[in-house]
C-alpha cells in the first residue's frame, strides 16, 4: 500500500487473526479510492479504482459500496477527489448529494468536509479515522445487550463491509461472539432484489458465526418455530423521535418481533441521526430503477414492462416498534 493504505492507519487495524477479516471495504492509495466490489460478492473479491467524483458517484448509486456508513467514508474521499479535480463545493455536493438520498451519513461527511478547511485528502482521512472510533463503541454498546446462549436475527447486511472493521447491528453480533466469547447463534433475513443477506453470510463465514440464511418471507415462521432472543437491524437515517429508515423489509421484521414479543435493537452511529427531522414523515424514501426486481444476479426471472414493477429501497420502522436505539455513546429508548 502508499503511505495512505489502511494499514499506516494507527489504530485503524485490528489483529487480523481475532477480526479473522483482513479486507477493508474501502482504502486510500496515491490520489486513488479502492472500493472492495459488494456487486461481486461473495464470488469474487476485487476492489474497484475510483479515480474521480464521478467514478465514486456511479459506485455508490450502483451500490458497488453499500451500508450508510461506509458510503457516508465514500463520500468522505470522493469530495477529496473532487477538489483534486479543482471543481467546485457546490458541484461536489451536488453531484454526491444525488446518489443515495436516505442515507444521512452520505450527507454528515459532506458536512464535514465543508466544515474543516484542511487538505482534503487530510480532511478525509480524519473522517474515516473518526468513524473507526466511533465504530468501536458502538459495536462494544451492541454487544452487551447481547445475552449468551441466544440466538439473533438480523437483516441486510450491517458488517465490517457496511463500515469499516467491525459493522453495526452484525458489528455488535460479530463482536459478542469473538471478543466476548458468547455463544450466539445467527438468523440472516435475506433482502430482495440485491440478496445481501448472502454478503452478511460471507463475512459470518469469515468471523466464524454459525448461522442460518433465510429468504425474505421466512422471519415470522422462523420467529414462531424457533426461539429468536433479539433482532438487530442497522439503519440508513433516524429522526429525533427515534423512527429508523433502513433496507426494504425492515418493518414487517419489526411487526414481526413486537407479535413474537421478542426486543427489537436498532445500531447505529450518531452520524445517522437526522437533527433535523422530529419524525420520518419528511424522510426521502430512494425509489430505485424497478428493472432491479425483474432480474436476479443479471439473469432475467420476471417478463413484462417497468411500469408493472415497484422497487422501494427502504421503509421506516416506527419508533413504537423499537426497542432501543443503539450508538457509540450509549442506549436510546423511544419508550422514555
Amino acid at each position: 500500500m502508499g503511505k495512505h493504505g489502511p494499514e499506516n492507519f494507527r489504530g485503524l487495524r485490528r489483529d487480523d487473526e481475532q477480526m479473522n477479516v483482513s479486507l477493508k471495504p474501502v482504502f486510500w492509495e496515491n490520489s486513488v479510492l479502492y472500493i472492495l466490489d459488494q456487486r461481486l460478492l461473495p464470488f469474487k473479491e476485487k476492489f474497484l479504482a475510483v479515480k474521480s467524483i464521478q467514478d465514486a458517484a456511479f459506485a455508490i448509486t450502483d451500490m458497488a459500496v453499500r451500508g450508510a456508513p461506509a458510503i457516508g467514508i465514500t463520500a468522505a474521499f470522493a469530495f477529496a477527489l473532487g477538489c483534486l479535480q479543482d471543481m467546485e463545493e457546490s458541484q461536489i455536493v451536488d453531484i454526491l448529494g444525488n446518489t443515495r438520498p436516505t442515507a444521512k451519513d452520505l450527507f454528515t461527511a459532506l458536512d464535514f468536509m465543508k466544515e474543516n478547511k484542511k487538505d482534503p485528502v487530510a480532511r478525509a482521512l480524519e473522517y474515516l479515522q473518526e468513524s473507526v472510533i466511533k465504530e468501536e463503541k458502538l459495536v462494544k454498546n451492541a454487544a452487551e445487550l447481547i445475552p449468551n446462549k441466544c440466538s439473533v436475527m438480523t437483516h441486510c447486511n450491517t458488517g465490517f463491509l457496511a463500515y469499516y472493521n467491525w459493522g453495526t447491528a452484525f458489528g455488535g453480533i460479530a463482536w459478542a461472539r469473538k471478543v466476548q466469547k458468547k455463544d450466539v447463534f445467527l438468523w440472516i433475513k435475506e433482502a430482495r432484489p440485491r440478496l445481501q443477506g448472502s454478503l452478511t453470510a460471507w463475512e459470518a463465514e469469515k468471523r466464524a458465526v454459525p448461522y442460518k440464511l433465510i429468504v425474505d418471507s421466512a422471519a415470522a415462521y422462523v420467529m414462531k418455530k424457533e426461539k429468536i432472543d433479539a433482532v438487530l437491524i442497522g439503519a440508513d437515517r433516524i429522526s429525533e423521535k427515534l423512527d429508523a429508515a433502513n433496507k426494504i423489509g425492515s418493518l414487517e421484521l419489526a411487526i414481526c418481533a413486537k407479535y413474537f414479543n421478542i426486543p427489537f435493537y436498532v445500531v447505529a452511529p450518531e452520524t445517522t441521526f437526522d437533527r433535523k427531522s422530529a419524525d420520518a414523515s419528511k424522510f426521502t424514501i430512494e425509489e430505485r430503477d424497478a428493472g432491479e426486481i425483474m432480474s436476479m444476479r443479471g439473469v432475467k426471472i420476471h417478463a413484462g414492462n417497468k411500469e408493472n414493477f415497484y422497487n422501494p429501497a427502504f421503509d421506516v420502522v416506527p419508533a413504537e416498534l423499537i426497542t432501543a436505539v443503539i450508538t457509540e455513546n450509549g442506549v436510546y429508548y423511544p419508550s422514555h
